[in-house]
Parts: C-alpha cells; sequence; structure tokens
C-alpha cells in the first residue's frame, strides 16, 4: 500500500481539479449563447473616400512652418508650398521634392549653409 501512495495522491488531485474544472465553467457560463459575426467587409474604400486630407507637418527653412492639413497624394513641393513656401536659405536639393505625402509625414527642409544635413547623408551612404 505504501507504494501505491503517491500514485493514489495524484490521482485523487487529477480528480480533483478535473472537478474543479467542471465546476468553475458550469458556474461562470451564463447558459447563454453568443454568436460572433466573421463576415469580412472591406473598408478600405471607404476609408479612402473618407481620408481625402492628411496631416503634415512641415519645419525647417519654410515661411511658415506647422501641421497642415493637405490633399492626400499631393507631392512634398506642393506642401510646402502650403506652408509659404521656401525661405531663401533653403536648401531645396537636400530634399525629395517629388515624393508623394502620406499621414503624419514630417517635412523638414533644411539650411543650405547646414552641414548636419550632409554628415547625416554621408552617413547612412557609407554604412
Amino acid at each position: 500500500m505504501d507504494k501505491n501512495k503517491p500514485l493514489f495522491k495524484i490521482v485523487i488531485f487529477i480528480i480533483v481539479v478535473i472537478v474543479m474544472g467542471l465546476f468553475l465553467k458550469s458556474y461562470l457560463s451564463d447558459g447563454k449563447e453568443y454568436s460572433v459575426d466573421t463576415s469580412y467587409e472591406s473598408t478600405e474604400g471607404a476609408l479612402s473616400s473618407d481620408r481625402e486630407q492628411c496631416m503634415v507637418d512641415i519645419s525647417g527653412e519654410v515661411n511658415n512652418p506647422g501641421v497642415y492639413s493637405v490633399k492626400m497624394g499631393i507631392i512634398v513641393d506642393q506642401a510646402i508650398m502650403a506652408a509659404g513656401g521656401y525661405t531663401q536659405s533653403a536648401d531645396i536639393e537636400a530634399i525629395n521634392r517629388a515624393e508623394r505625402v502620406y499621414d503624419g509625414m514630417k517635412i523638414v527642409v533644411p539650411k543650405a549653409d547646414d552641414d548636419t544635413y550632409m554628415d547625416i547623408y554621408k552617413g547612412i551612404l557609407n554604412n
């Protein structure tokens, strides 16, 4: 009997755990059945028609830096014109003026004599 005592305790423990699990399951369920709608409806078309505008943060060497609501899909150059255009010290060759804007985009126009941009650019090219 002493050899079977640990096995007996394990079996009793497993039975108690199963009974408690069944009790909790019946206690927690309220007897109601719920259905989940798994049908998929594309919202991409609805979002694109609702989102004809996007927000763009324009800073650096522009006349009126700030956050602007612009038409989705315009190019960076057009967005900068919405911010009053470039200052005389702007380095317009340092940015891609033909890139399409997207919601949440940050556009920074550097100064023409600012070497910070060139150091970053050279670092990217060297890596």
